[in-house]
C-alpha cells in the first residue's frame, strides 16, 4: 500500500516534494495506518496534504515553518482557484491533523491549523413539498379510529399552517377558532400568534374532535 507521501506524488498534478515533506506526511501516514485508517482514507489525506507540500515546497517552505499567516496565504491561494468551500473545508480539516501529527512527536511547538477558521458552507433551503406530494400523503392516511383522524387532523394543520412540530403538539382544543378559521398557537419565546386555518385543516379537526 502507498503511504500519504507516496500517494501525493503519484496524483497528476503533483510534483515531486521535498524531502523534508516526505518525512513528514510519511510520519503522519504512519499515524494513520497505527489508528487504523482506510487505505482510501489515506490516499484522501494523500492528496489534500500533498498539494499543501507542492504549494509550501515551491515557496521554500518547511512543514516545521509553516504558521498561522502560512496558512491563510494557502487558503487564499484555494479560493483564487474557486475551490468549492466544502473541499476547502475538508483540506483545512485534513491539515490540522497532519500538524497535530507533528505536535505529537515533538517537531512543533503547536499547530498553526488550530487558529484557522472553516470556511462557510453555503445555506440550501428545504425543497418544498409539491401539493400533489401532500395530497397522495394524506391520502394514505387511514381515517376509521379515533388516532388516525387525530393523525390526519395534524397532517392537514402541518401543511396548512406550516407549524413547527413542538409547535403543532401543543396545541388543545381551546387553541381552534372556528368561526374565525384561525389557531392561537404558542411558539419560541412563550409567543403568541394567530394563524389562519385552510377548510381541509378545520375539517379534519372537526371530523377528529367528533
Amino acid at each position: 500500500m502507498k503511504n500519504v507521501a507516496t500517494a501525493s506524488e503519484t496524483s497528476d498534478d503533483a510534483p515531486r516534494l521535498d524531502p523534508a515533506w516526505r518525512e513528514a506526511l510519511t510520519i503522519f501516514d504512519r499515524d494513520l495506518r497505527r489508528r487504523g485508517a482506510a487505505e482510501r482514507t489515506r490516499r484522501a489525506y494523500g492528496v489534500d496534504l500533498g498539494q499543501l507540500a507542492a504549494w509550501c515546497g515551491a515557496r521554500s517552505i518547511a512543514p516545521e515553518q509553516v504558521d498561522y499567516k502560512t496558512l491563510r496565504r494557502y487558503a487564499s491561494h484555494l479560493s483564487e482557484r474557486r475551490v468549492a468551500a466544502t473541499t476547502v473545508a475538508r483540506k483545512l480539516a485534513a491539515t490540522r491533523q497532519f500538524f497535530g501529527s507533528l505536535v505529537e512527536h515533538g517537531r512543533m511547538a503547536a499547530n498553526p491549523a488550530d487558529l484557522m477558521p472553516l470556511p462557510k458552507r453555503p445555506a440550501s433551503l428545504p425543497r418544498a413539498l409539491h401539493a400533489s406530494d401532500v395530497s397522495r400523503l394524506l391520502d394514505r392516511i387511514p381515517a376509521t379510529t379515533p388516532l388516525e383522524l387525530r393523525d390526519r387532523a395534524l397532517f392537514e394543520i402541518a401543511y396548512g399552517c406550516g407549524l413547527r412540530a413542538e409547535e403543532l403538539v401543543t396545541l388543545d382544543v381551546t387553541s381552534v377558532d372556528y368561526e374565525g378559521e384561525q389557531l392561537r398557537v404558542e411558539g419560541k419565546g412563550s409567543k403568541t400568534r394567530i394563524v389562519p386555518t385552510g377548510e381541509p385543516a378545520m375539517a379534519a379537526i372537526a371530523r377528529y374532535l367528533e
